[in-house]
């Protein structure tokens, strides 16, 4: 708003000297000789019948005027003088040019100067005087006025009957009167307090001279500066332990209004240790991680304290969390080493990284992507790259395996670790790592995994991702853990994949169940439970109760056709998504899935899930907010009735519960990364990674 009054009004200097430290700014805009008397209207619906019968009168938001207390007086001249602060050191007048001019105001203000000396009044103020330009009218003035004054709670503002030096004495003491009121105090100042500097310690390199010095230049009444206001709250309060790392903010709305800055707002500018007179602006984006980052780089104090920190999350032996080790050591033959790990060790990193979710203001988090490529050499599907989840995308040099590698495959994995990259198991191929007798009938990878030098390469792990209710049973307990998997990412994928209306379809399928039948059959009809799945159809079709259920996939037996319906096997594509969309329910009657992402892009197109109790992964998002377990095709039909008539009742709200749940998962993933590169000895910093 300031910039845009600015470009409607031309300023000038008083020839009154100027108070070098005043209390506040006026400035006297004459208003043009044909303005009507009705573009108040603009300011608060002000009668018509406003005229000169008072010498003094002011209304807050012409409350007066609206409730038509206010009688002309018959013949009496009409005058418009008008009144508001422009944040809390300005004040603007707006006088009727056709009863007073430049010459008659200057009279004004001396006579007020003098006025206050005489009372003892400490009241010292430095007048501007101004006039709107030719080619724009008092009405675009107040509609920039109305339109663009942030929204705080008190504001000074209001009409003068006649302006003259008894009228405008009153104004003064109201006008300081309105400043030194806790409301009008509090609302220009943040929350969180800082330091509050006056823009003159700049010119004149009089900045406080402790630490580091942050500052946020500002201005109180531009709405830009205003979308950072709870930014800088942040940071202040987050940072407030920094040693040596000082916050401070300075308003120049008035300096923007009276010449001497003219500069873009907002702006963050860092003045180091010992070097204030050397100020070093912060970039255009000013997103909370780019000034994070630049204190990395720019602050000392910052610099220790992220070291510090880095100390403290790396849960020490003496806070009883766990203890170093280098899992590439060879601690299985030395069975006080073995001793040791077990009693002091903490394995499950979970809670220790949810703490540093909740505290850590860094975070952007980390996503996954397929690995596909590396110096000209094709990656298979075993590899998943892990990257910043940001506009950058960038690499990490943190990459899993999720099912066991053939022979070829684990000499692009250790090419991959001699250039840095850190690698990190996760389960998402059937019960991988642990080899399971009936999964190795069912796929030529699992076998491998009785391989020992697989199990070499498992050494190398730094860490493990899964997805099970007993970790040790399937990965062992040897290396640092997470609960984290593929499907906790699915929400972002399938959300922008889709329509934004899709979860607005009509439910009309009560349960769908989808099983791919256009590439190893065989190996998804185990691995999908396709015999309990038929158990559980004859079940429905052979009860009372009319339930819609729709098979997508492989063709099904001639003694269900006509009862339930078989649609083609799609690709996840937008026809897929709508399917999932169009279901009440999906049926997830799988066991052998430790990463089920067909799971949580139901719960993404708020579909309910119905999911085998004995499921290895994917159990976690079930709840009563989104489903049901069932045991077996026994207790199928009741659990699905109850869940059906949830959905219609709306009981159930399966994309909410999941969308919360995402939206710490990407930061859940950065974390764990953080701790094992810091237990690798690797820098911590992404920006290494991504030079």
């Amino acid at each position: 708003m300031v910039y845009k009054l600015l470009s409607l009004v031309l300023l000038k200097c008083s020839i009154i000297s100027q108070i070098k430290d005043s209390d506040f700014n006026i400035f006297f805009i004459r208003i043009p000789n044909d303005t009507p008397l009705s573009v108040l209207d603009q300011v608060g619906q002000v009668s018509k019948l406003h005229q000169q019968s008072f010498d003094w009168q002011h209304y807050d938001f012409m409350r007066d005027y609206q409730n038509n207390r206010i009688q002309a007086v018959a013949n009496a001249p009409k005058q418009v003088n008008y009144y508001t602060n422009i944040g809390s050191d300005n004040l603007f007048v707006f006088y009727d040019s056709n009863h007073n001019n430049e010459s008659t105001v200057h009279t004004i203000v001396e006579d007020l100067q003098l006025q206050m000396d005489f009372d003892l009044l400490k009241i010292d103020f430095n007048p501007y005087h101004g006039f709107i330009r030719d080619d724009v009218t008092f009405n675009q003035v107040l509609s920039i006025i109305k339109e663009g004054k942030l929204p705080y709670p008190s504001h000074v503002n209001g009409t003068i009957r006649k302006f003259d030096s008894d009228s405008g004495l009153k104004l003064l003491e109201r006008f300081r009167g309105w400043r030194n009121k806790p409301a009008s105090l509090i609302q220009y100042n943040f929350k969180f307090p800082v330091m509050k500097l006056n823009p003159k310690m700049i010119i004149e390199k009089t900045l406080p001279s402790k630490g580091d010095l942050l500052i946020f230049f500002h201005s109180n009444e531009y709405t830009e500066c205003q979308k950072h206001n709870q930014q800088w709250n942040t940071l202040a309060k987050h940072f407030s332990n920094v040693q040596g790392l000082n916050f401070a903010e300075i308003d120049f709305t008035s300096d923007t209004l009276v010449g001497e800055w003219f500069y873009q707002l907002p702006m963050f500018f860092l003045y180091k240790k010992g070097m204030h007179y050397k100020s070093y602006q912060m970039e255009a984006n000013l997103k909370t991680q780019h000034i994070v980052q630049y204190l990395k780089n720019n602050s000392q104090s910052y610099k220790s304290f992220v070291n510090n920190q880095i100390e403290k999350r790396a849960i020490m032996k003496k806070q009883d969390y766990y203890v170093f080790q280098n899992y590439c050591a060879p601690i299985y033959t030395h069975p006080q080493s073995v001793a040791l790990n077990l009693k002091h060790q903490l394995l499950d990193y979970d809670d220790i990284v949810t703490r540093d979710v909740n505290q850590n203001i860094e975070l952007v988090g980390y996503a996954l992507r397929p690995f596909e490529e590396y110096r000209g050499q094709r990656l298979g599907s075993e590899f998943l790259e892990i990257l910043r989840f940001d506009n950058s995308m960038a690499q990490t040099k943190a990459f899993v395996v999720r099912a066991p590698l053939f022979a070829e495959q684990r000499k692009q994995f250790w090419a991959l670790v001699k250039d840095g990259y850190m690698p990190i198991g996760m389960m998402g191929y059937m019960s991988y790592p642990k080899y399971d007798s009936y999964e190795a009938f069912l796929d030529d990878k699992i076998p491998l995994l009785k391989d020992s030098g697989l199990t070499h390469m498992f050494k190398a792990f730094a860490g493990w991702l899964h997805s099970t209710k007993e970790p040790g049973q399937f990965i062992g307990n040897q290396h640092p853990r997470l609960r984290f998997s593929e499907s906790d990412l699915q929400y972002y994928i399938v959300d922008t994949a889709v329509p934004k209306n899709i979860t607005q379809t009509k439910k009309d399928i009560d349960l769908l169940y989808i099983i791919n039948d256009e590439e190893q059959i065989d190996f998804h009809m185990k691995t999908q439970n396709w015999k309990l799945a038929l158990a559980s159809f004859e079940k429905i079709a052979n009860s009372s109760s009319k339930i819609k259920v729709v098979s997508m996939g492989k063709q099904l037996p001639k003694h269900l056709k006509g009862k339930i319906i078989r649609k083609k096997f799609v690709e996840q594509n937008e026809e897929f998504y709508g399917y999932l969309a169009r279901a009440k329910v999906l049926f997830v009657p799988s066991v052998h899935n430790s990463s089920p992402k067909l799971i949580t892009q139901a719960l993404t197109l708020d579909t309910a899930v119905l999911v085998n109790q004995d499921i290895i992964g994917g159990w976690n998002y079930v709840n009563e907010q989104t489903g049901a377990f069932f045991k077996d095709e026994n207790d199928i039909l009741p659990v699905l009735k109850d869940l059906i008539k949830k959905q219609k009742e709306k009981k159930l709200s399966p994309r909410q519960w999941y969308q919360n749940y995402f939206v710490k998962q990407p930061k859940r993933l950065q974390a764990f990364v953080e701790l094992l590169r810091w237990e690798y000895k690797k820098p911590q910093d992404d920006l290494y990674y991504m030079q």
